[in-house]
């Protein structure tokens, strides 16, 4: 199922779901009135969910198709067998919007280190190539060895690279996994797999 339902959105709606069930309305009533004003693969989507519910399903089985997170569907899973649905979903919505704003700071955050790495790349390469050859090039030139910190600095510089292709080389697999292996993943998958590596972030 092709996901065009926003992250945030979904958030709102487990949320706006939830508040519903608490007021009294029932699980079927809360869902079409979610569909009232929204867009058109949003109408989909729940029209599509409670088609479902009438055949049975539980609704924590219908949020792995679309997309949403395998700790969410835990969460909702965990209150759908405690009799507490309304309250999950309201704590699910919450928590995940929560998330998705960390996320967002996070992301504008990073734009700062980033530019400045470049920056500091920029400013290396320009040396390396171009500044650090002039010095060579006068000392040999004059006959002078080279300071020790001058000829240590150089050879720090020349080996930056080497210690950095490791890592570099290790984010664009992670970022290839991701991509290409993580989000296929069913959400039960992907819960498996973070119960065995709890340090990855559940996304």
């Amino acid at each position: 199922m092709k996901d065009k339902w926003k992250k945030k959105e979904k958030a709102v709606f487990l949320e706006k779901c939830g508040e519903l069930l608490t007021n009294g309305y029932t699980l079927d009533q809360a869902l079409h009135l979610l569909t009232w004003e929204q867009p058109l693969h949003i109408k989909e989507n729940v029209d599509w969910m409670i088609n479902e519910l009438k055949r049975g399903s539980s609704f924590h089985d219908l949020l792995g198709p679309l997309h949403f997170p395998a700790d969410v569907t835990a969460f909702v899973y965990f209150s759908e067998q405690s009799g507490t649905l309304s309250r999950g979903l309201e704590d699910a919505g919450r928590h995940y919007a929560r998330r998705l704003d960390v996320l967002h700071e996070l992301k504008k955050m990073s734009m700062y280190p980033l530019l400045l790495i470049w920056i500091l790349f920029m400013i290396g390469f320009v040396m390396l190539q171009y500044l650090f050859p002039q010095f060579e090039q006068l000392f040999t030139s004059l006959h002078v060895e080279l300071p020790f910190f001058t000829n240590a600095v150089f050879i720090g510089v020349r080996s930056a690279p080497y210690f950095l292709i490791p890592p570099l080389a290790g984010g664009i697999l992670l970022i290839f996994w991701w991509m290409v292996f993580y989000r296929r993943m069913s959400p039960t998958k992907k819960w498996r797999f973070f119960c065995g590596y709890p340090f990855f972030p559940l996304i």
